[in-house]
């Protein structure tokens, strides 16, 4: 399969972080497939990436707040880095999320199937 080039300016590895559900955990690697079969590369251990997605989950409010930690986490730890964030909390609670650091889209489960077309734009 011929993968299409990687535009100037645009991300060239990037990260996922799954939080939640085996359904979450199944749904990142699909996500990660799209995001390569546009020509992009998924960062290794150790490896910086250049985009962040993250699929969240909001079945407890315990759940919600570990999705806020790890996104300014990723923030601190990885200055410059964008984040795009999915999943059931994106859906709860959109506007939260993006008034945190580095977070540069929220994407509902309603539209989760446009996650790696987000990371090209």
């Amino acid at each position: 399969m011929e993968r299409a080039p990687i535009a100037v300016g645009r991300p060239h590895r990037f990260h996922i972080l799954t939080l939640g559900c085996k359904v979450n955990q199944c749904e990142s690697e699909e996500i990660a497939s799209s995001i390569e079969a546009l020509g992009l590369q998924r960062a290794g251990d150790g490896e910086k990436a250049d985009i962040c997605i993250v699929n969240t989950c909001a079945v407890t409010g315990r759940a919600a707040m570990q999705c806020r930690q790890a996104i300014r986490h990723l923030s601190t730890a990885h200055p410059g880095i964008r984040v795009i964030v999915t999943g059931c909390y994106a859906s709860t609670e959109p506007e939260v999320l993006a008034g945190l650091p580095g977070v540069v889209q929220v994407i509902g489960n309603d539209r989760k199937a446009d996650t790696a077309a987000a990371v090209v734009q």
